[in-house]
């Protein structure tokens, strides 16, 4: 096996390798996400779902996953238009409408660990607001304390009995597709877990484009930011923002403050200010 390229990657090792004079994807990373992977890429391609092979080859470690390589496929598709973001929105509502009995995730040994999900969020947000403290981040203990009111009184107040479980891919934004016989690959999934509430995903599709959301700002980098999301929505056919408003501001809560700071979502402080303290 030889290394070609190494690809940039937040979580994981990600190489351009060769075998036999052909070139594959071997992804290293903790073994429950090359575990989770493997599942949700399976049951991707059991659903039709355009999506990545696996390549099965001897000597694999089980924090390896080697995969089909795409040409030009790095850093994901390029969207400039209404209709990119109105196609990105149809594919991940065809995601989501692969239903679950019930709340799970993926353990190293590729096993369903049932969860429930409101003791997964609280645990999520726990472990977000340990990871501040530890790392002496910028939020002062008083908004921390107004963060951990508003969370978990929300997640007392949740409902979950109603809740529909569906396919969750956790890491949701533009970088993470592919195109594939003109058709978007939805690939690399996060790990946290694999089958929960669908407005729980759609936070990182917002939190990348905030203006004219979840906050005003002049920044010409934010201008189309509304229209990304306006047309997101008209392909996703439903409009999360309205139709699960309390949920999800509880989610972009949750997950703001899992990922502060983040040059990938330089906004999340002012987003989860504009929530806790009602300015939106």
């Amino acid at each position: 096996m030889k290394v070609i390229k190494q690809f940039d990657s937040y979580s994981s090792k990600v190489e351009l390798v060769e075998i036999d004079g052909k070139q594959f994807v071997l992804k290293t990373a903790e073994p429950q996400e090359i575990a989770t992977e493997k599942v949700y890429l399976k049951e991707l391609k059991d659903r039709g779902f355009p999506t990545l092979n696996i390549i099965e080859a001897p000597n694999l470690k089980n924090d390896q996953l080697l995969l089909e390589y795409i040409p030009h496929s790095a850093g994901g598709l390029i969207f400039g238009s209404a209709q990119d973001y109105e196609r990105f929105g149809k594919i991940v509502r065809k995601l989501h409408s692969i239903h679950y009995e019930y709340c799970f995730r993926i353990t190293s040994e590729g096993k369903e660990e049932k969860l429930d999900w409101k003791s997964f969020l609280s645990g999520a947000f726990q472990k977000a607001t340990e990871e501040q403290i530890e790392k002496k981040s910028d939020l002062s203990a008083s908004f921390l304390k107004d963060i951990s009111k508003y969370v978990n009184g929300r997640i007392l107040a949740l409902d979950s009995n109603n809740i529909v479980y569906s396919l969750l891919h956790c890491d949701l934004h533009t970088g993470n597709t592919l195109g594939k016989n003109e058709e978007i690959v939805l690939y690399d999934k996060g790990s946290e877990i694999f089958s929960g509430h669908h407005p729980y995903d759609l936070v990182t599709i917002v939190d990348h484009s905030p203006n004219g959301t979840y906050i005003h700002t002049d920044n010409p980098e934010n201008k189309n930011d509304l229209e990304v999301i306006t047309s997101f929505i008209r392909g996703y056919g439903e409009d999360f923002l309205v139709k699960y408003k309390t949920e999800f501001n509880l989610y972009m809560v949750i997950r703001s403050l899992w990922r502060y700071p983040s040059s990938f979502t330089p906004y999340t402080k002012e987003i989860m200010e504009n929530i806790v303290y009602e300015r939106i």
